[in-house]
């Protein structure tokens, strides 16, 4: 059964789901794991100038319990996902 669900939602409902594709606008992207979900979401953000000047200025401001979630520098991330583009290049911690 599919079901279309906003990443805004309560992360109660994503346990034990797998996505099937992301929808930014009127784009449909094709994912299979939430991994690529991250990616295409964060990659999108890197690509519009407003989000990526915020995000940008507030890099030291993503922090999880004990990491960083969203930075500069891979230092302390197990598994770094590369965002690239613009004129920054970020890591993100993905598990």
């Amino acid at each position: 059964m599919e079901r279309i669900v906003r990443l805004n939602a309560n992360l109660s409902q994503f346990v034990g789901t797998k996505p099937n594709a992301v929808i930014i606008g009127d784009i449909q992207f094709i994912v299979r794991t939430w991994r690529e979900v991250y990616e295409v979401v964060i990659g999108k953000c890197n690509d519009d100038p407003r989000c990526h000047e915020l995000l940008t200025h507030n890099l030291h401001w993503f922090q999880g319990n004990a990491r960083k979630l969203l930075s500069d520098r891979p230092d302390g991330m197990r598994k770094p996902l590369r965002v690239s583009g613009r004129s920054a290049r970020w890591f993100a911690r993905a598990r």
